[in-house]
């Protein structure tokens, strides 16, 4: 048998619904579909998507528009030093007055001391600026960021400071530090009185922030 459509029938544009009769021969297709349960998808990844390993319970990576990537909650801080006199110029290691926190993204700052929250590598920068030099010390000055693991020293050695009333230190550098490792600010002069004082607000300073 030859069905035959004709020219007319090409041509046609629109259909009228109504004219339409007859089923659709196909058990296949049912009138209503079934609602999908997350509860019944199986096969997905546990860990979500494949390489990332996740247990946030916040929003811990957000992306503009312009694909500017920002981790608020990723730890970091920086300090600066409140005033104290009489610290050192005696040999007395001293450990930076670091109190006046200018931001401790997740209170890992305390007690003059930064703790590791988690494994990982820290950029750890600091810088201290000391005063009152009339101390007459003769064997240099130290300046130390100590972690756990170890510690970053600058020393200048100098034979006499009776005609130097300032004088300053700083660095920076990729610390590996594991979970619950501290790392804080010390530093010392020998040779003289104690009558060496560092100086306050960000002369004196430490920064920090978890980059892997």
């Amino acid at each position: 048998m030859t069905t035959k459509i004709s020219d007319s029938m090409r041509e046609t544009t629109a259909l009228d619904a109504s004219k339409l009769t007859g089923t659709i021969p196909d058990a296949r297709f049912p009138s209503v579909l079934p609602a999908i349960s997350g509860a019944d998808l199986t096969n997905l990844p546990a860990g979500g998507v494949d390489g990332i390993t996740s247990s946030a319970n916040a929003t811990a990576i957000t992306i503009s528009a312009d694909e500017e990537v920002q981790m608020p909650l990723q730890p970091c801080f920086q300090v600066t030093a409140a005033a104290q006199t009489d610290q050192t110029g005696d040999g007395t290691h001293h450990t930076a007055n670091l109190t006046q926190e200018v931001f401790d993204v997740g209170g890992n700052f305390a007690a003059k001391t930064f703790t590791a929250p988690v494994t990982g590598k820290y950029i750890l920068s600091a810088c201290i600026t000391w005063v009152a030099g009339q101390w007459g010390a003769t064997d240099g000055v130290w300046f130390e960021v100590k972690t756990s693991n170890r510690s970053y020293v600058q020393y200048q050695e100098q034979t006499n400071y009776a005609a130097r009333d300032m004088g300053s230190f700083s660095l920076c550098h990729v610390a590996d530090m594991d979970a619950s490792d501290t790392a804080y600010m010390t530093w010392h002069i020998s040779g003289g009185t104690k009558t060496a004082d560092h100086a306050a607000g960000y002369y004196t300073m430490m920064s920090g922030i978890l980059i892997a």
